[in-house]
This record gives structure tokens, sequence and C-alpha cells, in this order.
């Protein structure tokens, strides 16, 4: 199944999503039922231990045609960025064989890899990024980094990952990155909705929620990058105090209120 012009929604991980699931769900029964409502999810758990392919292969067989996971890469991944010579061929061997069963299923959108710390100067993040790229071979690679003042330094990163075919992970923090531009290349297309701008929504339950105008902002900025002929994959994202459930259900009616195939 080609992943190219395709639109992913989902949340980061599954587990925990209060009041999503209905009363009695099993654990084990969790990602099924996710699979059910959304069309894709962002695997954290990656990013804190390495989980077992054969674990993995039962995702891919827990979930439907159509259904995508990114994987969160390990977080000594994070400190090769910083670091390329620390990389090593085991610690790749290890995401190859983790993706693998997602890659044969046609599961799998990408890693996310995780930049930790500031950007400088004095940093190689193109050296970094050569390295990774090498090391994760043909795999699709989504790379959060820090904001830089900097507009030389700002300028070599954006070369480096056309150059790599890397995505540059974009968020709500800040608007001016969300919209894809004419100089983006690659076949992946990351947005990271954080919930930064919710605030000022409040549910009975406590829990901040999006406006229905930033779903509808979010909404047209997902179909302008699908309208590229990218796979697309927008994570609702938070923490426990951000309804990311009801965010990507909402975007996901949104965008197919406007004949946009989300899955």
């Amino acid at each position: 199944m080609t992943t190219r012009g395709r639109v992913i929604v989902g949340t980061a991980n599954w587990n925990e999503l209060r009041g999503f699931y209905p009363r009695g769900t099993k654990p084990s029964g969790k990602l099924a039922a996710y699979a059910a409502r959304l069309s894709g999810v962002e695997v954290n758990a990656t990013f804190f231990r390495m989980i077992d392919p054969t674990a993995v292969a039962a995702w891919a067989d827990q979930t439907p045609d159509g259904f995508m996971l990114s994987l969160k890469a390990h977080r000594f991944v994070s400190a090769w960025l910083r670091n390329p010579d620390k990389a090593d061929a085991t610690g790749f061997e290890r995401h190859l064989a983790m993706a693998r069963p997602l890659v044969e299923a046609g599961r799998f959108a990408g890693y996310l890899l995780q930049f930790p710390g500031k950007l400088s100067a004095e940093m190689d993040i193109e050296r970094s990024l050569a390295v990774l790229r090498e090391g994760f071979v043909e795999l699709p690679l989504a790379v959060e980094l820090p904001d830089t003042p900097d507009a030389e330094v700002d300028g070599r990163i954006a070369q480096a990952l056309r150059t790599h075919n890397i995505a540059r992970v974009r968020h709500d923090s800040l608007a001016s990155e969300l919209a894809p531009t004419p100089t983006d290349s690659g076949d992946l297309v990351y947005f990271r909705f954080r919930g930064a701008a919710a605030a000022s929504n409040v549910g009975d339950d406590g829990r901040l929620r999006y406006s229905d105008a930033q779903i509808r902002e979010r909404a047209t900025i997902v179909q302008q990058a699908s309208e590229a002929g990218r796979l697309t994959m927008a994570v609702c994202y938070g923490k426990k105090d951000v309804d990311t459930a009801d965010a990507a259900l909402r975007l996901t009616a949104e965008l197919e209120h406007r004949g946009v195939a989300v899955g």
C-alpha cells in the first residue's frame, strides 16, 4: 500500500487516554479499540526502552490495513544527534529490527528523532544527520529540533535535512513553523500538535481542548501538506491535562468534512 499523499491522524501512545475507551476495555484490547476510531499513533514508549520485535509484530496484527505507527527512537539516538561519534551499528540494527514488522505489514510511518538541548553554531548537525541517515538506511525519519535564532545555522540544517531526506517536525508552539515551505523535500511531513495554544479552552473535566477555530486552522495546514503528495502524520501530543484524543477525533472529522481521506 502506497503512503504518498495519505493523511494519518492520532495521538502519542494509546494507553493513557482518559475517557476514550468503553468501560471494561482490557489493556490488551486497547490498541484494537483505538485503531477502530483513529488512523495512526506515535509510540513514545520506545524512547525509554527498546520493544521486542515480536511485540511490535503483535501491534501490526491488532490494527487494520491503513493504520500507521511511528516510533520514537530510543534516547541513546538523541545523544547521537549531539555527538555522532557515539553512534554504533548495534543500536541501528536494533532499531531496524524493531521497525521491520511494521514495515513488512505496511504500518510504519517513520522514526521520530528528538534532539536534546539547544543548537549552537559550533555543533556539526549536518554530520549528525548524515550519520543517522546512513544508520537508518531508507526508513522514513523526522527530527524534532529546538528553535534556533541563528538564520545561518537554520539554513545549514534545512539543507542537510533536504540532502538526507529527513523531515523536520513542525509543532504549534510557533505558528510560523506549521506550514510546509516550497523548499521542503522528502516523502514525510510530520506535525506534533502539542496543545500549546489551547490553554484558554478548558472542559468540564479540567482538561485543555482546542477551540473549533484552532481545529480548523490545523486542518487547513494538514490539508495543504497532503496536497503536496507526501505522507502526512499529524500527532496530537500533550501531558495528561490535554485531551489529545478529542483533538485527534475532531481534526479527523474536520478533514473528512473537507473531503480529505484520512487513513
